[in-house]
């Protein structure tokens, strides 16, 4: 019930109302919103007007590339991870569902440069940016389960969390894989970033043993869920199952109680976010957000006109506005601002220590245990 009074976000990162119900399933513990005709709606409403990183027109948003040390494309460091622990072929097909604006196809044309590239969503919009890449073929607008013929690789990158559906979904596409196919999937860390919880659109927020679960109930075989190959992230490697009947649940609740009260101290977590970076905001005359993305926005949007400015690393974010606000590189912010980091408290942790050379009031959020 202590959803209900939280503001949300819209996974395009726009501030969105209150008003969402969470759920745990005493099965299996998995996480998620009540697929009723309220939900339907406000994900209805969202994707009228979705624009994917429009905070630099369009372009993917970058990562800490954890082996590097260097910020990059996302979509990048998933496909290099997967080239590394997957033998792809040569040549092969690529069927992208929730494609978007294409990042994903353009990692796949730029490092599989003889795949063909086959994208699926909603509607067409997109259709111009996508055929301005290399090697691409088609877009598809049916539902999943209407695609004709096999792929090498599906791919469902933060895409398989808006479906109403997800189980249904995944059946759809086995059939879809050829025999010796990939599918990857990439989603969410719940259980390492609770601001996940806000995301409006976002139906099932996914822990690594809640999403093998879904797969494996759905006919495929999992090779491998990562947790380390992107922060906070889990990326789901499977191909087809041998097994011919789903595997049956554990439904003596143990996996729902485990999971409820972890979900309650996120939740009381992500209050006391609020309320710290608002006493903080009102004690300084200068104070900003770090980040651009979906926990900057949405504290921004609680916080309003208390917020002067927000700081970003991403070159293509700099220079720009974001919520009417302008965008600084960390070492173009005044010394005497204070920059609250609005990430979860090991990623924090990093950044501080990557730009404290810059000598910003940097405050951290604070830690899982002192709530």
């Amino acid at each position: 019930p202590e959803y209900t009074s939280l503001v949300r976000i819209t996974s395009d990162c726009r501030p969105f109302r209150k008003g969402g119900r969470l759920a745990v399933c005493q099965s299996c513990g998995a996480v998620q919103k009540y697929p009723d005709s309220r939900w339907l709606n406000d994900i209805a409403e969202i994707y009228s007007g979705y624009a994917a990183y429009y905070q630099a027109g369009g372009d993917e948003q970058v990562i800490l590339d954890s082996r590097s040390g260097s910020v990059r494309r996302r979509s990048d460091v998933i496909l290099e991870r997967l080239i590394e622990t997957s033998q792809l072929p040569g040549t092969g097909s690529i069927l992208d569902i929730g494609c978007g604006s294409g990042v994903t196809l353009s990692a796949v044309s730029r490092r599989l440069p003889n795949w063909e590239l086959y994208g699926q969503d909603l509607d067409k919009r997109n259709k111009a940016r996508l055929d301005a890449i290399p090697n691409f073929v088609d877009l598809l607008d049916c539902p999943a389960c209407d695609i004709k013929g096999q792929y090498d690789l599906i791919t469902l990158i933060h895409s398989l969390e808006h479906f109403p559906s997800p189980g249904s979904l995944l059946q759809s596409l086995v059939s879809k894989l050829s025999p010796a196919g990939i599918l990857l999937v990439q989603v969410c860390n719940t259980v390492q970033n609770p601001y996940d919880l806000l995301i409006a659109d976002h139906l099932v927020h996914f822990s690594a043993d809640t999403l093998r679960l879904l797969a494996e109930d759905s006919g495929f075989s999992v090779k491998a869920v990562e947790t380390e190959w992107v922060n906070k992230e889990l990326s789901m490697i499977a191909g087809q199952s041998s097994m011919s009947r789903k595997k049956e649940l554990d439904r003596s609740g143990t996996a729902g109680n485990a999971a409820i009260p972890v979900v309650r101290r996120q939740l009381k977590w992500l209050v006391a976010v609020v309320q710290e970076a608002r006493a903080r905001a009102c004690d300084c005359d200068s104070f900003g957000i770090f980040g651009t993305s979906i926990c900057a926005t949405w504290l921004a949007g609680i916080l309003g006109e208390r917020v002067a400015f927000f700081v970003d690393e991403d070159p293509s974010r700099q220079g720009k506005e974001h919520m009417g606000k302008p965008v600084f590189p960390p070492e173009q912010v005044s010394a005497h601002s204070d920059v609250y980091m609005a990430l979860v408290p090991e990623i924090a942790a990093r950044v501080m220590e990557r730009i404290r050379p810059f000598q910003l009031q940097l405050i951290p959020p604070p830690s899982f245990e002192a709530v």
